[in-house]
């Protein structure tokens, strides 16, 4: 049989479909509606993140996450809400990054390493590790993005000196790059790979200064943060929270925007040398002078948050009352208002003594202990970050019962029982409860 004759030209319905890696130039482009447009594949490539859980963003950061170790600590840092710096040295795959506050207490300014290839070769180990430590200039806290083949690199690094390492495989990276709350995935690094002990965010004393472990205290928060700006006195024994307080005010307060906050705590029997210190001004003399020096704008008045607020009514008195005086005329005027945290003598000024220059100054709040949910919320939430697990409900009620629900009482007892707990255990007791309760 005769062999038949091919085409030269391809039919007019086989170009308009050819793809275009293999078209003539006289192909036809594919119509809208075809399969092989490109908006048909933006659809399609929707419909499969849709069903797979996954946004557009998610995915594009991480298809790009692979194009240099530029591109995936910047991936890092997106993802986590961070900010990515420079290079820790020309050429090298470090870069410094500055991380949002987590439930784990982390250090916040750390170095995002990314490593590639087929393997890390110990001489090059030895070369990132001085370039990252930079003889004690550098950051010790590394976040170690293992993206070689052999999946080494955190082996050839684990004892390089004075660097805390924690590392990202690329499996993990992935998973953090593509989950809704990439933060929780960076915390599960943590906890498997640094010691629990490291981690615990409570604090025993000085208040405070990260929300996530701020608990409670909602209703005292609405009254002095999303009214109008007023004067408040808040009393309270100490190692009630009020500093605590203060710095989820100030937090709340500049979120706003509408307002020039100072937050100090008055250290100084001298309040007003200190106070003109903190603002890089000349001690004042008169009233006149005190009252430029405390005011703000009309448009933009100021808010003083004022710490150990006590040593101001000692001061106070020793000027005749010129302290109160100014703060009730600036207050009058609009140009600045304050939040006066103190205890007996604050209290005293306010409710005992008939002839304070202080009474009725502003909206009084006794600061007590937390309710009984916030102070749950406190002994669990921080432990859960820590995958650190109570046996039972009742556990928790007993620390609660012993500790009045005082703040600072959960937290030294919090910080007692992670520091006392096996590394391995992952339970706590009632009888871990009672052996730290026990001790001084």
């Amino acid at each position: 049989a005769a062999r038949p004759t091919r085409r030269r030209t391809p039919p007019r319905a086989a170009r308009a479909v050819a793809p275009a890696r293999c078209r003539a130039p006289w192909a036809w482009a594919a119509p809208p509606g075809s399969a092989r447009s490109p908006r048909a594949r933006v659809r399609r490539l929707d419909s499969a993140l849709d069903a797979a859980g996954l946004k557009r963003a998610q995915w594009d950061r991480a298809r790009h996450a692979t194009d240099s170790p530029r591109a995936a600590a910047q991936a890092l840092a997106d993802a986590l809400g961070g900010t990515l710096g420079a290079e820790v040295e020309p050429g090298c795959p470090a870069f410094a990054i500055t991380l949002p506050p987590l439930a784990l207490r982390f250090a916040q300014h750390a170095v995002v390493c990314v490593v590639t290839g087929r393997e890390l070769e110990p001489g090059r180990a030895v070369t990132l590790a001085r370039q990252i430590h930079q003889e004690g200039r550098g950051s010790s806290v590394v976040l170690l993005i293992d993206l070689t083949e052999r999946k080494n690199a955190k082996e050839e690094l684990r004892d390089a000196p004075h660097l805390a390492l924690v590392a990202l495989s690329s499996d993990r990276f992935r998973d953090l790059l593509l989950s809704d709350a990439p933060l929780r995935v960076l915390e599960e690094a943590l906890v498997e790979q640094r010691p629990v002990v490291t981690l615990s965010p409570y604090v025993g004393g000085g208040g405070v200064t990260t929300a996530s472990m701020f608990f409670g205290r909602a209703a005292e928060l609405r009254q002095m943060a999303d009214e109008r700006p007023h004067n408040v006195l808040l009393v309270g024994p100490r190692q009630m929270g009020k500093s605590t307080l203060l710095h989820a005010l100030e937090r709340r307060i500049r979120a706003r925007g509408d307002l020039d906050v100072q937050h100090h705590t008055l250290v100084s029997d001298d309040v007003l040398t200190f106070l003109a210190g903190k603002l890089g001004r000349s001690r004042p003399t008169t009233e006149a002078e005190l009252y430029e020096l405390l005011a703000g704008e009309k448009s933009r008045p100021r808010m003083w948050l004022l710490d150990e607020a006590d040593g101001l009514v000692r001061a106070d008195r020793e000027l005749g009352h010129m302290l109160s005086r100014t703060l009730r005329a600036l207050a009058d005027d609009g140009r600045a208002f304050f939040v006066l945290a103190g205890f007996w003598q604050l209290y005293a000024a306010v409710a005992l003594d008939p002839n304070s220059a202080l009474r009725n100054f502003g909206r009084t709040l006794r600061l007590g202990p937390l309710d009984r949910d916030a102070a749950r919320d406190l002994a669990t939430k921080p432990m859960a970050a820590l995958r650190l697990t109570y046996d039972a409900p009742t556990t928790v009620d007993y620390l609660l019962d012993q500790t009045g629900c005082r703040a600072n009482l959960v937290s030294v007892a919090c910080s007692g029982l992670i520091e006392s707990l096996d590394p391995t255990a992952r339970s706590l007791t009632c009888d871990h409860v009672e052996t730290v309760l026990r001790r001084d």
